[in-house]
């Protein structure tokens, strides 16, 4: 019996200034719901800049014991501090860490908006940090108090936001990747409605070149975030439905069930979507009427490790996959660790950003010939290169 009690909860940040001669990255126009206004269609702004290269921050949840262990995740957006610093956190001081199931109960029913937002988004990073002192406490990773693995090696698809799509990068980038390793890649549409028919061709394009760079050696999908409507979905899909995409990402709304469930009706394209749903809850209609092929949801948005192991217990009965959406690397790699590889075949990875955000961690998770070995450290074994931290300051701390 482990004998622990919460004494204190404090969010980190620390941050560096890198050297001079790190190149910008701009933004590739990217269709998102916002692009049905001219102003506000990435395309329109000409290349902004997406990161300073000059600059680091990460924030971390840390959760100490009085068994002198410590958990802890991130890096965490800045959306989390405001609800843990204003009574969250400070409400875990005094209880056992290992009680899951009811400090996350507690934390949803503390407050009438837990289900969505901001609260949601702080709720999981709590969950996940004490996934991670569990893991710490009982000296194992999360993915083994999870049940186990039965893979030495977690495969990964490549996420290719922030690639822009001018002539020859796509398909450059395309091969590259296979080359790499990875057997799947995901691709952003850089259009929307609101673009117009010059749009719609671009968008046809995209899957036209990225299947012609890889042939059918490489599994491709296509994310719209959210930004297209019912007879804009239709055109594309039908016009593609022969280069066999292997899913369309969040075409609409996480709300718009009916245009999912009419858009299902008339094609045969894999629906995906998930990361916009925030519990069991939200999933329920999508498995119920058979809208989806594939549930993204993000252990970092949704209520943590926790909540989406439950999701994964719906998603199996219907024969719908789970591939967790990949904000962040941590939770997803362990959750999917746990699971059969017929439920979550592999982790999404964003390959341009995913190592720039672990920056300041200690042989963060990579992929290696397209696949991540399997974590072996005590929880998420998030450690943090001291080395690399030019200031750290406490955002709050409650003991």
């Amino acid at each position: 019996m482990i004998d622990a009690r919460i004494s204190s909860v404090r969010m980190r940040e620390v941050s560096a200034v890198l050297a001079a001669g790190s190149p910008h990255r701009a933004a590739p126009p990217q269709s998102r719901p916002l692009s049905i206004y001219p102003s506000f269609h990435t395309g329109s702004a000409g290349q902004v800049l997406l990161s300073d290269p000059h600059h680091r921050t990460a924030r971390y949840l840390e959760i100490a014991t009085t068994a002198g262990v410590t958990g802890r995740y991130g890096p965490l957006d800045q959306d989390v501090v405001a609800p843990l610093a204003e009574g969250m956190a400070s409400g875990l001081l005094g209880l056992n860490p290992m009680a899951n199931g009811y400090i996350w109960d507690v934390l949803q029913r503390t407050d009438r908006h837990s289900r969505h937002g901001t609260r949601k988004i702080a709720m999981s990073a709590v969950d996940n940090a004490l996934w991670d002192l569990r893991g710490r406490l009982t000296g194992v990773p999360v993915w083994q108090l999870l049940g186990g693995a039965g893979r030495t090696q977690i495969p990964a698809y490549a996420s290719t936001h922030g690639t822009f799509h001018s002539e020859g990068e796509v398909e450059r980038t395309a091969e590259e990747l296979l080359d790499e390793g990875y057997t799947a890649q995901k691709w952003f549409f850089g259009d929307g409605p609101a673009q117009g028919p010059e749009g719609m061709e671009r968008n046809i394009a995209l899957v036209e070149r990225t299947r012609a760079a890889v042939g059918f050696r490489s599994a491709l999908m296509f994310d719209a975030f959210m930004s297209w409507d019912l007879p804009y979905a239709r055109s594309w899909c039908s016009r593609v439905e022969h280069l066999r995409p292997d899913w369309l990402e969040e075409p609409f709304p996480a709300a718009a069930v009916p245009s999912f469930a009419q858009l299902r009706s008339s094609t045969t394209i894999p629906l995906a979507a998930g990361e916009h749903l925030y519990d069991r809850y939200d999933l329920l209609p999508f498995l119920q009427k058979g809208l989806l092929s594939v549930v993204q949801v993000d252990p970092e948005w949704c209520g943590g490790v926790t909540e989406v192991m439950r999701m994964c217990a719906m998603a199996e009965p219907f024969g719908v996959q789970v591939f967790p959406h990949g904000h962040g690397i941590h939770a997803a790699l362990h959750i999917v660790a746990s699971q059969s590889p017929q439920l979550c075949p592999s982790v999404e990875y964003l390959y341009r950003f995913t190592p720039e955000k672990h920056y300041f961690e200690v042989e963060a998770p990579v992929p290696k010939g397209g696949a991540i070995p399997l974590p072996t450290r005590p929880g998420f074994g998030i450690e943090i290169d001291e080395d690399r931290v030019e200031a750290d300051k406490e955002l709050f701390a409650f003991s």
